[in-house]
Formats: C-alpha cells, sequence, structure tokens
C-alpha cells in the first residue's frame, strides 16, 4: 500500500510504525524539522541495520513509554547501545483492559480509550512532566520515544509537542489518526494473540482503533480547562525555559 503523508515514514525492517514530526505547518507559518523527533512502535524485533539507519540519523535518546514488564517481555536494544541516553518514563503504570475499559467511578466507558488518554494527561501528570523534562536536557540530535503499537502513549506525547509550537488540531488529530494507515500487520498480531489467550477480541478491537474523535476531545479537555497545550505544559510543573528548549528542537522561533 502506497502511503502519501506531509511527513517522512522510515520503513525499517522489524517495525511498522516509525514516523517523523517534521513538515507540519505552524499557525505562525513555520515548519516544524525533520530529524529532531521520531515516533515508533515498538523495537523488539529491529535488526542491525534499522539500528544502523537510525544512529546514522544521529539518533541520541531513546525515551521508551512502556511498563517495566512490557520492556521485559520486549526489550529495547537501545538500551545498551553506546552514544545513545535510553530512558524508561511509563505513561501509564497499569495497562490491564480492565483499567483501559472503565472511567472513574467504575463503569464500563463508551469511549475507553478517551478514558485511557483522559487518565495520561490529567492523572499522570508527573510522568508527562519527566518526559518533557527530559527532552529539554537531551543531547543534541534525534529524540526517538515509543510504546507499543507507537499509537497511544506515543500518539498523545506527539499531539502535546505537536500542540506546544502551536500545529492546529485539524494536523495533531491526523498526526494520531494516520497510525492507521501503518499498524494493521500489528492488530491482527495482537488480537490472534488475544484469541488464543480465549480474551475478549471484540473490546480489545475498538483499543486498537484510531477515532479521530477520541483525539479530538482528549485536546479539548486540555483546551476547556488550560486554553492551550502550553498552559497546560506550565500548569504541571514545566518552566518556561524547558518549553524552549523542547520548541526549539521543532522550530527554528517557538513563538
Amino acid at each position: 500500500m502506497m502511503v502519501t503523508t506531509q511527513y517522512p515514514v522510515y520503513r525499517i525492517l522489524g517495525t511498522h510504525n516509525v514516523r517523523d514530526l517534521g513538515g507540519y505547518r505552524t499557525k505562525g507559518g513555520k515548519i516544524t524539522k525533520t530529524e529532531r523527533f521520531i515516533r515508533s512502535d515498538s523495537l523488539h524485533r529491529i535488526g542491525a541495520e534499522g539500528i544502523n539507519f537510525l544512529l546514522e540519523k544521529n539518533l541520541t535518546t531513546v525515551i521508551d513509554l512502556r511498563t517495566s514488564n512490557e520492556i521485559e517481555k520486549e526489550p529495547n536494544p537501545f538500551s545498551d547501545i553506546g552514544g545513545v541516553t535510553y530512558l524508561n518514563i511509563p505513561l501509564l503504570e497499569n495497562l490491564a483492559p480492565a483499567f483501559l475499559g472503565t472511567s472513574k467511578n467504575g463503569k464500563i466507558s463508551n469511549d475507553p480509550l478517551l478514558s485511557f488518554y483522559l487518565s495520561a494527561l490529567h492523572e499522570r501528570q508527573s510522568a508527562i512532566r519527566n518526559i518533557f523534562s527530559a527532552i529539554s536536557e537531551s543531547n543534541p540530535g534525534l529524540i526517538l520515544f515509543n510504546c507499543t503499537a507507537g499509537k497511544d502513549r506515543t500518539g498523545i506525547i506527539s499531539a502535546l509537542l505537536l500542540g506546544l509550537v502551536d500545529v492546529p488540531s485539524v494536523d495533531i488529530i491526523k498526526n494520531y489518526t494516520d497510525s492507521e494507515l501503518f499498524i494493521s500487520e500489528l492488530v491482527e498480531e495482537f488480537l490472534e494473540r488475544s484469541r488464543q489467550r480465549g480474551g475478549d477480541t471484540e473490546s480489545y478491537a475498538r483499543m486498537l482503533r484510531c477515532p479521530g474523535k477520541t483525539m479530538a476531545s482528549a485536546l479539548d479537555s486540555i483546551y476547556v480547562s488550560h486554553q492551550d497545550i502550553r498552559t497546560y505544559l506550565t500548569t504541571i510543573g514545566l518552566s518556561e525555559e524547558q518549553l524552549l528548549k523542547v520548541s526549539h528542537r521543532l522550530v527554528d522561533s517557538a513563538y
């Protein structure tokens, strides 16, 4: 399948959803720079060729958003590669299906993905603060951040990064929904695993989709309570200096 995008997509053997955050136009007319941030699915099946490709792109920092249990089962190969700073900062500590599909009051949510995203944005702010602090302190070069499918946790951090430099919401949402173009094989793999375990594949399949309205609602939860993403990030404890450092990695002048 040929996929046309405004940003670079990296076809690396052993991965499915490796994409650059460069190529987006901000509301002020600037273009986000390529080879500064890459979002990715799990890298545990990447080979030497893929590792060397990313190192040649000047990869200097990898931020793994998965839980320690996920990493133990599927280790990140960059955790012990010289010249690369590897950080594990779980965006959510509990990824059990019962947690993901349940709202605060314990009832099953009509949109379990939205419950997941709202939990990350409004209950795991310390993790988001740590992730952005790490980015602000990172060595010059390419930063890669990943989760399992490169869709949910990675999608949230991508949305915050693009929103920080004032990329329009419509493009942020498309950056999220575009995962659907790349992860079909992963989705089938995950569903097959669920079938073999006797799991509820129908409910699980809902969690593997990329509905634009879900990301739109997650963003709206920020706009309603904090006006914009930059204010949200300062409210959770990031300094103006830190946000400028992060922004300057994506655009020449942040504001």
